[in-house]
């Protein structure tokens, strides 16, 4: 007579069981409660003011002045290509130093 391993009996039923929950699980795909997907109390809101260490760069990028000062890309561009805001390139970056975006915004009390 062959020995058997007294452990394959315990191996099958696990894997049955292992079966059965993926069976569960693809028949009966968990949700959650509607309030873990949206909750009650999130609103959308404005992004949050720069911060002092965010004023203290000193250079700032295409997206970082649009969010700073809530202007277009476009505007931006063209003040940039008129020679008003002198810019930087750095490879494909587009970069503006902070003392020509602070030159460049406090001649905006001048006109």
């Amino acid at each position: 007579m062959k020995r058997v391993d007294t452990r394959i009996p315990d191996l099958f039923r696990h894997i049955r069981s292992s079966v059965d929950i993926l069976e569960q699980i693809i028949l009966q795909p968990y949700q959650p409660p509607r309030e873990t997907l949206f909750p009650a109390n999130e609103t959308k809101t404005a992004p949050a003011p720069p911060t002092p260490a965010e004023l203290t760069k000193f250079v700032y990028t295409i997206r970082e002045i649009t969010t700073l000062i809530g202007i277009s890309r476009t505007t931006l561009y063209r003040v940039m290509r008129s020679g008003e805001l002198p810019f930087v390139k750095l490879g494909s970056r587009t970069l503006v130093r902070a003392t020509d975006l602070r030159t460049w915004t406090e001649s905006w009390r001048h006109g």
